[in-house]
Formats: C-alpha cells, structure tokens, sequence
C-alpha cells in the first residue's frame, strides 16, 4: 500500500534531483516504491495558489482520539474503516479479517477469510470494503483482496447472515472480478494493487486498481509503469472502474466475470478497440484511498506518486467519465518525460490529462513524505472549522494536509504537521465524522482513532 515499513525510508534528493535510497530500506504496505537514482532533470509544474477568502474558518491544529482497541486478533495494518449506513464502525485488517466495533464499544468479528487473502508483500491481502447502499434491505457487501496464490486483485461479494448483523456468511462468496497482475521475475508482482471500493451517488460500485507494478529497479528499461498498463485500455490495471450490481439490463461484463453489469456512460462502453468497459478513469498509478463528498458527490483520489511526487486527483461530481489523470506521463505535475525521455512513446499532449488539484515533494524538501493517502471531505457536525475541507496524510512523514476551495473554485492546501502515526487509511461514519487507521512496527494491538479539532 505505502512506502517504507517499520524501518523508516530515507530518500534524498540531491539538489541535481537525483534520488537515492538508503541501504536497509525495505517495502511497506500496498503504496511501496522502487529503489534506484534519478539524475535528469525535473522541470516541475507548479500548481498555481490564488490567495482569496476561504469559504470557512480552518482549524488550527488536528488530534487523534483513540476509540477503540482490537485486542483478540493480532493485525499490523488496518486498511480500510467503512459504515453500514447505521453507527457501527467496519474495521478491515490487512491479514484478511474485519471487525465490527458497536456504538458501545463491542467488537465482534464480522468476516475472517484469511485463507482467501494473501499477504505474503506488505502492499497485499484484504485492501477495501463497501456496503451495497439499500442495506440491510439488500444485505450484500463488497471486498477486494488479492489471491491466495498472488496473481489476481479480486472483487468479491458476500451476505450479511440474517440472524445476525454483526456477521458475514463465509459460504456467501461470490467472485465478481479477478485482474491479473503482471510478472515480476517470473513471479506475479505483489505491488501497486490500489483496492479500494465506494458507492458513487449514481448508485454504482466504483474500485480503484494500481499499475500492478513491477517497481522499476536501477538501470532498468521500462521505467515508471513497465508494461505501460495506467495507459492501456485492454487492462483494468491503472484505472477507476464502475459496475453496476445492481442491474441486470446493462452491458455484460468484459474483462470480468459475473454479477454486475456496465453502466450507461462508461466511457468505453462497447469500445470496438478491445478496451475494457468496466473503465471509468485511467492513468492513475496506486490510488490507494478514494472518495466521493458525501454533500456533493464530488470525487477525489490519492494516487501514490514514485520517485518525486504524491497528488491528489479531482473530478467534479457529473463530469463524464475517461478522465486520464496522467500516469506514467506525469507523476503529480511533473512531466516525466523530462527524467525518462523513453516514456514518451506512450504519451500525447498535455491537453489529453487531468491535472491533480494538489500535489506535494519527497524529502528533504519541507512539507513533503512518499505516501499518500487520501482521505474525506468532512461533513460531519462536531468540528464546524473542519467543514468543507479534504483530510490526507502521508504515510511516511506521517504529515498531514488540509485542501479547501476558495471563493474562486480554486483549491487551497492548509499544512497541519505530523499527526504522529503512520497513518494507513481514513474512514467515515454515518455522521460524517472521520475515523484514522493506522500500520504498527509490529502485529499487535490496533487502535482506531476519530479525528478531532479544537
């Protein structure tokens, strides 16, 4: 998922902008990056700041309150902290078992597949969770892992048990997606899976899926994306898909297998040139946490920049989808033809991409880390000078930003600090308030904390 586990990364930039990373450096969960210089140079473009009065006040400092422990299962990642529509709280572990942590404060466990999920990397095993919206009506619920024998993301579906809301029917599996991932010396790579699920206020199933790596290593041929998957349109590697699993009148699946059918306006809909239909946005390279405004419907993505940049992507609730957010192209503004000239073959006019709303250096520049993870806009009610602003954080520095929009429509980055966790992925309740999940030095105890402001 990020970069760097327990062992904490250092990367240099020489004031060339060449890269190097310390020896000892090893991967961390699904946002890992490649070892290896950089010597050209970056001709980085700028986002450009309007200073202009805010449409609300802004905090002045953020803080983490812990609200529940999960003692009764050893875990080294909470990946992902979803709701039901009610005051519950999903905790998804890496090692393939959610917990239900109850208003109360009653946990329980909801779902273990660990014999499913694969782990064997720190960027896999179970990655996201989504409750089909109509529940518990409809009382489904969708998971991404990747496979126990590592060749594929999988999307899958199960039930809620009727007796019991605070557990899943383990026989309820049903696969909806299985995405192949490329070979790393002869070996499926373990990188670069993305894995996260939301319901889009058109009612439909959106996912996010990385690149699937490799990472590039020294002197290597095929820089940033290798097999140039963010690109491609016959892959579903690289993008932001949408189904439909609710409807059976739709298009049939393409590149996957059952359960779901295509929505009308999917960019690729019945693409004669072998493109996937299930696509909805491309160019991304490992957007490990998305989501939609739960006022506006607006949709924003952290994707996990490589050697120099992290960025935040942007699409206006109602815009129509394939979006190209840039990757392997750019990396957050910069265009990196400019450090790998041999990319170039794969990419078109600045005018084809979708410029991210923010982006932010690697070390040892200030304000910077090598991990994003993308958060919430919150809409809750405790916090009003929180109102209207995107969380993130960097999993790295454990920094963390506030974005706004002005006056103009333009957005603004507020820089909070370091919120003194490794911070692995943000959840929402069904009141808005925002939930921190965290990556530990080692499998123990996991601690979920809800964000406050003074």
């Amino acid at each position: 998922m990020f970069s760097t586990p327990s062992n904490r990364i250092k990367i240099i930039i020489l004031l060339s902008l060449s890269l190097a990373l310390l020896a000892g450096f090893g991967r961390a969960l699904a946002l890992a990056r490649p070892s290896g210089p950089l010597s050209a140079p970056v001709a980085h473009l700028p986002i450009v700041r309007v200073d202009a009065t805010p449409v609300a006040p802004h905090p002045a400092a953020l803080f983490l309150q812990p609200v529940a422990t999960i003692t009764d299962f050893a875990s080294d990642t909470v990946t992902d902290i979803a709701n039901a529509g009610d005051d519950r709280l999903f905790v998804v572990l890496r090692e393939g078992v959610i917990k239900v942590v109850a208003a109360d404060g009653q946990i329980f466990t909801f779902l273990d597949i660990q014999t499913l999920a694969n782990m064997l990397n720190w960027e896999q095993g179970l990655l996201g969770l989504a409750f089909h919206p109509s529940y518990p009506a409809t009382p489904y619920f969708y998971v991404v892992y990747t496979s126990e024998n590592q060749s594929s993301i999988v999307l899958a579906r199960f039930t809620v048990s009727p007796g019991d809301p605070n557990t899943a029917d383990p026989d309820s599996h049903l696969l909806l997606l299985e995405i192949p991932k490329p070979l790393d010396h002869y070996e499926p790579s373990r990188v670069h899976n993305g894995g996260d699920l939301n319901f889009g206020p058109d009612g439909y199933l959106y996912m996010s899926v990385g690149d699937g790596g490799p990472d590039p290593v020294p002197g290597s041929p095929d820089p940033g994306d290798p097999n140039n998957n963010s690109q491609r349109t016959g892959t579903l590697l690289g993008k932001i898909l949408r189904i439909d699993v609710d409807s059976a009148g739709g298009g049939a699946p393409d590149c996957g297998l059952t359960g779901y059918t295509i929505p009308p306006g999917n960019p690729y809909l019945g693409n004669p040139a072998g493109a996937c239909d299930e696509i909805w946005a491309t160019g991304l390279r490992n957007p490990w946490r998305f989501s939609f405004d739960a006022l506006t419907g607006n949709l924003l993505i952290g994707d996990v920049g490589e050697w120099l940049f992290e960025e935040v992507d942007f699409q206006a609730a109602g815009t129509a989808g394939g979006l190209n957010f840039g990757w392997h192209c750019y990396e957050g503004n910069l265009d990196y033809q400019t450090v790998y000239p041999e990319v170039g073959e794969d990419c078109g006019e600045a005018a084809d991409y979708t410029f991210p709303v923010f982006d932010y250096p690697h070390p040892p520049q200030p304000e910077s880390g090598c991990s994003v993870i993308g958060g919430f806009i919150y809409r809750g009610n405790q916090y009003l000078s929180l109102s209207g602003h995107y969380l993130l954080a960097d999993y790295c520095s454990q920094n963390a930003w506030l974005l706004y929009q002005d006056t103009a429509g333009d957005w603004q980055p507020l820089f909070m600090g370091s919120l003194g966790h490794a911070i692995s992925t943000f959840g929402e309740g069904v009141d808005g308030e925002i939930y921190v999940g965290v990556r530990t030095s080692d499998r123990g105890a996991q601690t979920i904390y809800h964000l406050t402001a003074p």
